[in-house]
Parts: C-alpha cells; structure tokens; sequence
C-alpha cells in the first residue's frame, strides 16, 4: 500500500485516505479526506442559505431521478432500510410522545370503528386521506385532510408560528 503526503495537514496517510481523482497524476487527490470534509463544512457554514438554495433546485429538477435512485436502494438494502426507518421513528416518538399518543389513539378508534375516515373537509377528495389534530391533547378531534391539502394546513400554521414569533420579537 502506498503512502502520500496531505498538501493541508502535511501528514503522511495511506492512499484509501484520499478520494479518487482522475486528473491527478496518482489518481488522487491532493488533500486528505478529513481537511476536504473540513473545507467543505466550512464552506457549508458559511455559504448556509446558498447550499440550501442549490439543493432545493437539484431536487425539484431532478424529482423522477431521485425517486427512482431511492427506490432502487430500497430494492438492493431493504434490512438497511427498515432498521433506519425502525431508528427514526423511535426518534420521533420519543421526540413526540404527545403526537404519537394521539396518533394511536386515532389508530385504534379506526380499528374499533368508533371513528370512520370521511373524505378530505377541504377539497373533498377521498385520495391519501389524513387525520389532521389541531390540538394533541384532544386526540379524537380530528380534521380530516388529503395529503396535499395537510401540507398546505401545515405550511400555514408554521407561517403563522413565524410570523408571531417575529411579532413577539418586536415587542408587538
């Protein structure tokens, strides 16, 4: 295995510390994988509201693509993916046990039949319909929305959150 000196650190590293690059004359970069990553968060701090800016972009344009990348590693890793999607959830829920509370409780009332779900009380589309709580603490009251129309229900109440933040933060 060869050894190469980082232009940054001036540390001597094995080869596999450094990425590949075909230009080099070695077939690597000058720079160590860990002042690269450095660089970049750097980079990524500084320059926040733009990266946000170029990866908003890259993913409205690139929707199918994505989409079909995220569905073929979920083909190729599906152990992967489940013990990742297993994390997040538990994360969430202990994030949120007020949320996950009422969800269950919904869950269970649908299950006995206490509660049936009706079409969205917006648009009146019956596709991909959702129980919106307005308040948590009240599990079983419940608006029911599409998918669409949630996100727009959601979009609105952070809007508002924001916007009386800002309005606190005057002295309003």
């Amino acid at each position: 295995m060869e050894n190469k000196k980082c232009t940054r650190c001036h540390k001597i590293k094995s080869l596999n510390n450094f990425n590949k690059r075909k230009g080099s004359k070695d077939g690597h970069r000058s720079d160590c994988q860990t002042c690269q990553r450095r660089i970049n968060l750097e980079y990524y701090y500084k320059n926040h509201a733009k990266c946000k800016l170029v990866s908003r972009r890259y993913n409205e344009n690139n929707k199918d693509k994505k989409k079909k990348f995220r569905d073929s590693y979920k083909k190729k890793f599906p152990e992967k993916v489940k013990a990742i999607m297993s994390i997040a959830t538990k994360k969430w829920a202990d994030k949120n046990p007020e949320k996950r509370k009422a969800y269950s409780e919904v869950y269970c009332a649908m299950k006995c039949g206490k509660i049936i779900k009706e079409s969205c009380s917006k648009c009146g589309g019956n596709n991909d319909v959702m129980a919106h709580h307005e308040d948590y603490t009240k599990p079983l009251e419940i608006l029911w929305l599409c998918r669409l129309c949630h996100i727009v229900e959601h979009k609105r109440l952070r809007y508002q959150r924001q916007y009386r933040n800002a309005y606190n933060q005057l002295g309003g």
